[in-house]
């Protein structure tokens, strides 16, 4: 079997500073840079271009965190605890770091899809860029590192969600920057200020989508336990510390809002103690993997636990395209390189992206909870920096049987899978499939035959990306070419999900005397209240927050905002938790009900 020859990153080659590599041949280095910034830029050009090209397509996407940025826009305490309005009554039940990029925005440029959503796409590029420079340093190979950056930046779910405002965007960045802190401290002369780092973004993470930040906490602490250049005692003690960073960043804002006092600041949504850790434990933590979410409803009606959830359409068609190659490519290069003296740091990122896979998924599988396919954004990393590590490894072994027999199949597989999920689903371009059976066969003959000279071998590793990227990149730009809404946004051609659309009329109603209320309106559930609050900028009660589920606020709360004349109108509607039946109640029995448009609302200045 042919010797691998990886330029990896260790400390004999490594910079003074702690930098990349540059042990480039005489005469070629400076040229190879120059490529290598060509490439960078390329990529990050290209990533920017489909992540913001006609973003505002998708509007104000999902209201729910539009309309607490656009609180946060209006209100610094309602920015700090990531309240759903400017005037304080509950929170969303998320932390609000993820909204926090975004209520700036809209403080500095006005509410706008633009606003909302061009931070997701700034955060998408970085995300890319941090993964490019993991992978360059893991394996000195830019080449590789360009292609997880594309593999990444093209991956359909990647399109979607950062063109998006769900957190997701900002908690992928905050992981993988975390991953890029920990491949650092590998080798660094500074191992412990880079393992801390990787803690502390690690536990920043934690305040976009909490305990799903911890999933890559596995994959971390094993590869610095195994890899990690210093002894043994230290690793220990860089780990304690690590977890200590870790710590601190996660749970200084939870214990600001756990000690401040409860009567001037929102309800927290998702809770029904009116409590950050236990929203934090229950409804967006353990309650997720048991079904019993603490603040949530019956979980009928959602995608189904273990293996076939991940098999569903949604599922494959916005992450699962590469995975299959992935896996075997990972399979094969880990065989490959066992032997390889230069591929230690090879070895390590392929450990770390592996069980970062792997731990993702199982989760994904074993949660009994609210489970929706856009979680599945946490996998594209892995599967992108899988795919660009193991195919460096084989292809400079490819000369070896058994890797040409891996490389082929891997190639094979690939294209079987683009046109099962092209059969499966709406976006199939006229001409694809056979396309697709081109290339992807041309590709693998070539790679087994080996019949093509050696400086041929670049137009082969052309074609066999071609026939590898083709269809996922269709299926990004049509998720990028298509509006996106709700609550449950899928890759693809839309998930059929659209915004309220809330009357002129009733718009004019409400903005009538505005500045006298503290909140203009009040409206069973934080989805309804978020596009009355939307369209008229002011803030409105979402009675009973996300689900109605919440106890807040309380009928005896919401009658004493009413009688200290606090809200101007109540608009009716389906009442399905027990706070928001209470409320409702209350408001029609002292209340008279008058139509605006086609909606039954009542003033709650003039008694019945």
């Amino acid at each position: 079997m042919p010797v691998l020859e990886l330029r990896t990153v260790s400390p004999a080659s490594a910079t003074a500073d702690d930098g990349a590599s540059t042990d480039l041949p005489a005469g070629l280095g400076t040229s190879q840079r120059r490529n290598e910034r060509f490439g960078l830029v390329a990529l990050l050009s290209a990533t920017a271009v489909i992540y913001l090209w006609h973003v505002n397509i998708s509007g104000m996407a999902n209201e729910y965190y539009s309309a607490a940025a656009l609180a946060g826009s209006q209100s610094w305490k309602a920015f700090f605890f990531g309240s759903l309005d400017a005037s304080g009554a509950i929170t969303v039940d998320k932390p609000p770091l993820a909204i926090w990029p975004i209520a700036l925005s809209v403080r500095l440029f006005g509410l706008s899809s633009w606003s909302l959503l061009v931070p997701q796409a700034v955060e998408g590029v970085a995300s890319v860029a941090l993964l490019y420079s993991t992978v360059r340093r893991s394996t000195g190979s830019p080449g590789a590192a360009l292609l997880s950056g594309a593999v990444f930046a093209s991956t359909p779910i990647a399109v979607l969600m950062f063109r998006y405002n769900n957190p997701d965007a900002l908690l992928v960045l905050l992981m993988v920057a975390a991953s890029y802190a920990t491949v650092r401290a590998l080798t660094s002369a500074h191992a412990l200020w880079w393992l801390a780092s990787g803690g502390a973004l690690v536990g920043t993470a934690f305040m976009c989508k909490l305990f799903q930040a911890f999933m890559i906490l596995p994959s971390l602490v094993l590869v610095y336990a195994l890899f990690a250049t210093v002894p043994i005692s230290r690793r220990i003690v860089h780990l304690l510390v690590a977890a200590a960073t870790t710590i601190l960043a996660a749970g200084w804002w939870m214990a600001t809002v756990e000690l401040w006092p409860t009567s001037s600041r929102p309800w927290i949504g998702g809770s029904t103690r009116n409590s950050v850790l236990e929203l934090a434990l229950g409804y967006n933590g353990i309650g997720r993997l048991t079904g019993n979410e603490v603040a949530g409803s019956s979980t009928s009606g959602w995608h189904g636990t273990n293996l076939p959830r991940m098999l569903g359409t949604p599922v494959w068609t916005g992450v699962m395209w590469l995975v299959p190659a992935a896996l075997i490519l990972a399979a094969g290069a880990a065989w490959a390189s066992r032997r390889c003296p230069q591929g230690r740091g090879v070895r390590a990122a392929t450990w770390l992206w592996m069980s970062w896979f792997v731990v993702n998924t199982v989760v994904f599988c074993l949660m009994a909870g609210i489970f929706h396919s856009y979680y599945t954004i946490v996998l594209a990393p892995a599967v992108a920096a899988l795919i660009g590590i193991s195919g460096l490894v084989l292809w400079r072994a490819r000369r070896h049987r058994g890797v040409s027999a891996v490389l082929t199949f891997a190639s094979a597989t690939t294209t079987v899978v683009a046109v099962v999920i092209h059969g499966s689903n709406s976006v199939r371009p006229s001409g694809l499939n056979p396309c697709i059976w081109a290339l992807g066969l041309a590709s693998a003959v070539l790679i087994v035959l080996d019949v093509a000279p050696r400086r041929a071998g670049q137009g082969i590793v052309g074609l066999a990306l071609v026939a590898a990227l083709l269809s996922p990149v269709v299926y990004g730009v049509a998720t990028a070419a298509s509006p996106h809404a709700g609550s449950g946004p899928q890759a693809g051609a839309g998930s059929g999900q659209t915004n309220n659309q809330v009357p002129a009329q009733l718009v004019r109603a409400l903005r009538s005397d505005a500045d006298r209320y503290d909140w203009v309106a009040a409206v069973p559930g934080a989805r309804a209240s978020s596009a009355y609050q939307l369209a008229t900028g002011r803030p409105v009660i979402g009675v009973g927050g996300y689900k109605q589920t919440d106890p807040a606020p309380s009928v005896e709360q919401f009658a004493a905002w009413v009688a200290d004349g606090r809200v101007h109108y109540y608009i009716d509607a389906t009442a399905s938790g027990p706070a928001t039946q209470l409320v409702r109640d209350w408001v029609k029995a002292n209340f008279t009900p008058e139509l605006i448009g086609d909606h039954t609302v009542y003033d709650l200045t003039s008694a019945s």
